[in-house]
């Protein structure tokens, strides 16, 4: 530049980058061992969004018998073993890197600033409709029987006992709910189940830190993570447990039920008879995806 103007020439870039929410569809987080994810027989439909899988195991990933998957895309860091009839997605990528736990900065509910709404193990199992508040449950909830609970819109902490949900009981959340499954000193922990004959409607906050997500489990608790489904049941958050497996299945022959908007967890088991649909809708968590475009 001094030739031909006596100074220095300067020097400019240009970098242009775009946010979006960040897709979120299944996401097991273990770094080794086979299964990782597995589909054992259901059709599995993760709506417009990935299955990511960070096992670098030769059958991460194991697909068998009449189980079939559509998703945006496939990508794992080791191998698929595919013994399934049907064909996998079109966009299957193996040897891909990991990918990091999209939902580590979640911060974890301040009990101690939140009421306790009951200080030892709550079995609900009532024909008359039970109303529940958000606050610290000591031994957690399980609604049983023919129970109706109805869950105001809030966060709901398990310290201990876990959140059950089993029978024929019926339990309702519309207005936003987050459960947190944490552990305790007085009660041993229990885990996250959604199965019996009844019909559960979960909706996750849309707004605030725990925006999209409506299962979030202690990060150091492995204690498994279970939802079933009939035809009645809609979970339309996240389910985020990074140190627990989780197995989901679907009983219904059509895809009626939304058994959750997504998974975090160290690794997933589908199965059953149905169809599984895991849909995250409008609703994501506020994780940014940031790319350059330019």
């Amino acid at each position: 530049g001094r030739l031909f103007t006596g100074g220095g020439y300067a020097v400019a870039g240009r970098a242009v980058a775009r946010g979006e929410p960040l897709a979120i569809g299944i996401h097991t987080l273990r770094r080794t061992g086979a299964d990782s994810f597995r589909n054992t027989s259901a059709a599995l439909v993760v709506l417009n969004k990935p299955i990511i899988v960070n096992s670098n195991d030769p059958n991460a990933m194991r697909v068998s018998g009449l189980a079939s998957i559509a998703a945006s895309r496939v990508d794992v860091t080791g191998g698929i073993l595919n013994t399934s009839l049907l064909s996998l997605p079109m966009r299957t990528r193996t040897g891909v890197r990991p990918t990091l736990d999209p939902l580590a900065f979640l911060p974890v509910p301040d009990a101690a600033a939140m009421p306790v709404r009951s200080n030892a193990p709550l079995t609900i199992n009532s024909l008359l409709p039970t109303f529940l508040q958000p606050g610290v449950y000591r031994g957690g909830i399980r609604a049983t029987g023919a129970s109706i609970v109805y869950m105001t819109a809030g966060t709901y902490v398990m310290e201990g006992g876990g959140f059950r949900v089993d029978g024929l009981a019926t339990v309702t959340g519309l207005g936003g709910v987050t459960v947190y499954n944490s552990t305790s000193p007085t009660y041993a922990p229990g885990p996250i189940s959604v199965t019996g004959l009844g019909k559960v409607i979960l909706f996750a906050p849309l707004s605030g830190e725990y925006q999209g997500i409506n299962f979030f489990q202690h990060r150091g608790l492995a204690t498994p993570v279970t939802v079933t489904g009939i035809g009645l049941t809609t979970i339309t958050g996240v389910v985020y447990a990074p140190a627990a497996p989780a197995s989901i299945s679907g009983a219904a022959a059509v895809g009626l039920d939304i058994l959750g908007g997504a998974y975090v967890v160290d690794s997933l088991t589908v199965g059953g008879i149905g169809s599984v649909t895991v849909n995250l809708g409008l609703n994501p968590p506020r994780v940014p995806d940031v790319r350059v475009v330019e």
